[in-house]
């Protein structure tokens, strides 16, 4: 809930991070993904980990594999 009481995290979320470069972190039974401040999923709640890096790429890891994802949710990198 912003400062005037509009909802930007819809209650469905489990855990929630601030926002950060624009994206927060988002956990969803057990899984994490990335939404964006008008509560649109960017990044699918279906890795291990989402994080917003200080270089504006949101990392996130899904099986042994790490994934880099830019602001509008396009794969960037996939490593391992």
């Amino acid at each position: 809930i912003d400062k005037k009481g509009n909802e930007v995290i819809p209650f469905k979320y489990h855990i929630t991070e601030s926002f950060r470069e624009g994206l927060a972190s988002v956990e969803l039974y057990g899984k994490c993904g990335c939404i964006d401040k008008r509560g649109r999923e960017v990044i699918p709640c279906k890795y291990e980990y989402a994080v917003v890096d200080d270089d504006g790429l949101v990392r996130a890891s899904l099986n042994n594999k790490i994934f880099y994802f830019n602001h509008d949710g396009v794969l960037v990198q996939e490593r391992g």
